[in-house]
């Protein structure tokens, strides 16, 4: 086992080991960039609300002039542990029985339905993700999103023309909601509080429910993002992020460790 001073020695050598090799990396990705094009996520993606329930019937006329139930994703549908879909069957069976038909609601379009190829992002809350492709789909079950979330659904023939990767657009996605969207969201936390304490103390009738902060689609729509004009490019700087996080993660987790050992040999 190591003595206390050499693990202090060694925690400060690998650490500045690592060091050298995210800045080596960080000037990689800084290169990859030169040659990127210019995007905003609303030139790539369609981005909207999903539906409000009680305004459509469960019901979607197929191509043959079928009725096909549906199915309104919520909230409560998602893990937490890994923000997937729960399975067909359990989120058929949170779904409830459908309300009686009525010809005061509207009934679902094709273009309200999900597939595969979309993501979903939560609007309220700590920001979550949920990419459909990792969903088990069953034939005849068709998925619609709530007001609850924003939908991404990735526009194929733009895609295609610019030569952008699907897999590459999903890393974009998850390094957002890790970089922007929740920076952004611990802030507006901290500004609603702030806010909540001075309707307290002036006895303000506002509502609340104004003041929470939610994620709103022209937010996302502008957002620009950095797009290598390859998809061998494209391949090349995820690789390199992904390094990147790699060391990050590596370094912190070794930090924890080597802080815990050090405290528990000082307080023995």
């Amino acid at each position: 086992m190591l003595l206390l001073m050499d693990l202090h020695f060694y925690n400060s050598a690998l650490a500045e080991k690592y060091l050298v090799k995210e800045l080596e990396i960080t000037e990689r990705v800084k290169e990859l960039h030169k040659a990127n094009d210019k995007y905003k996520l609303g030139d790539l993606f369609e981005v909207k609300y999903g539906l409000l329930e009680q305004r459509f019937n469960r019901v979607y006329i197929n191509k043959d002039g079928k009725k096909e139930d549906v199915v309104f994703i919520k909230p409560s549908m998602v893990r937490e542990n890994d923000n997937h879909l729960e399975s067909a069957d359990r989120i058929k069976n949170m779904s409830g029985i459908p309300e009686k038909f009525s010809d005061a609601k509207k009934n679902i379009e094709t273009k309200d339905l999900l597939s595969s190829d979309d993501y979903l992002l939560t609007t309220k809350g700590f920001p979550r993700l949920i990419d459909l492709s990792t969903f088990k789909w069953e034939s005849g079950l068709n998925l619609v999103a709530t007001h609850h979330f924003i939908t991404l659904k990735p526009k194929e023939n733009i895609l295609n023309k610019l030569n952008i990767d699907k897999k590459f657009l999903k890393n974009i996605l998850m390094l957002i909601i890790q970089k922007k969207l929740s920076v952004d969201y611990e802030k507006s936390i901290f500004d609603f509080e702030k806010q909540l304490k001075v309707i307290k103390e002036n006895n303000d009738k506002r509502s609340i429910k104004t003041l929470i902060p939610a994620i709103k689609i022209n937010s996302i729509k502008d957002i620009n993002i950095s797009v290598p004009r390859s998809i061998d490019e494209q391949n090349k700087l995820i690789a390199t992020i992904d390094d990147l996080e790699n060391i990050r993660k590596f370094v912190n987790d070794n930090i924890d460790l080597w802080h815990k050992y050090i405290v528990e040999t000082n307080s023995k």
